[in-house]
Order: C-alpha cells, then sequence, then structure tokens
C-alpha cells in the first residue's frame, strides 16, 4: 500500500498569523534591506523560524501580490537553512520583488534572511549582555514643552482650534 504524500504546505507552527505577532516583530526586530525586500526579524525561544507577510498595494494588483506571497513562502519553505534559524520573520516585499526571475529572487531573499537573522541575533546577545548586573532599562527623554508652544512641530488641529479661540 503506497503512503500519504507528505503535504509541501508550509506548517501552521512555521507562520505568523495574529496582529501581536507583527506588532511584537515590528516594534523590537532588526531590519535588512535590499532593493526587492525588507525583512524584520526578530529572536524567538521556539528553535525555530516563523515567517508573517506585509505586502501592500504598492507591489501590484492583486493578482502580483499573491504571486510574491507565493514565492516567498516557497523560498522559505524549501531553505533549511533559514528555518533552523529562531526568529520570527516578517517579509515586506517592494514592488521591484515582483519583477525580479525567480533565481535572483530566492538568492537575495535568502540572503536579506540572514543578515536580518544576524542583526537579530547580535540585539538579542546585546540585550542578554545588559541585564548580567540586573534589569537596567532606559527611559525616553522628552524636551520640556513650554506654555503656549504646540506639543508637535506642526500643532495638532485642537491646538490649533485652541489658539484661535483665544
Amino acid at each position: 500500500m503506497a503512503e500519504a504524500p507528505q503535504s509541501e504546505r508550509l506548517p501552521r507552527r512555521c507562520r505568523l498569523k495574529k496582529r501581536d505577532e507583527f506588532r511584537r516583530v515590528f516594534g523590537g526586530g532588526r531590519r535588512a534591506t535590499c532593493p526587492g525586500f525588507q525583512i524584520t526579524a526578530l529572536a524567538n525561544d521556539l528553535g525555530y523560524a516563523r515567517l508573517g507577510l506585509a505586502v501592500g498595494r504598492g507591489v501590484g494588483n492583486s493578482v502580483v501580490r499573491n504571486r510574491v506571497k507565493r514565492r516567498v513562502r516557497e523560498v522559505f519553505r524549501r531553505t533549511q537553512g533559514v528555518r533552523t534559524l529562531a526568529c520570527d520573520f516578517v517579509v515586506t516585499p517592494r514592488a521591484e520583488a515582483a519583477r525580479l526571475d525567480f533565481d535572483i529572487f530566492r538568492s537575495t531573499l535568502i540572503e536579506v534572511f540572514r543578515r536580518a537573522a544576524e542583526r537579530a541575533a547580535e540585539k538579542e546577545k546585546a540585550r542578554g549582555d545588559g541585564d548580567a548586573g540586573g534589569e537596567t532599562r532606559t527611559e525616553a527623554v522628552r524636551p520640556v514643552r513650554q506654555e503656549g508652544q504646540p506639543e508637535s512641530g506642526r500643532g495638532s488641529s485642537r491646538e490649533m482650534r485652541d489658539k484661535s479661540a483665544q
């Protein structure tokens, strides 16, 4: 009796699906770019890589965007070296990615995956070294706002309306 063929789909555990997962990667990850892609990577504790896609309308119409997404998933799925990296990746293709030949697309994407993973690992290592003496946290320092000065450089519409009412 013949064995059932193993699915070639990207396993669910290797996908980023939830909004919070994307926010965590975009908020704390490291970016690597090339003309066709921007990849944001954040180290994870899972021991395997996960992939998320953020493809905007600037890439092309729905047919083109879906083709780019299929290609990215295919490269990620078939490249064992990328899948063994313990990182969450969010790939943001640019319009140039849709025009690339598949071989160039694949080699470029693999190189950017590796660069992003290296940067994420460096950030994780630096964070680990900083925690050796206890928890240290740096707070952002905001400039002091003077009376009558809008919060931002241009001023919000509410601030402008309040100024004109005075």
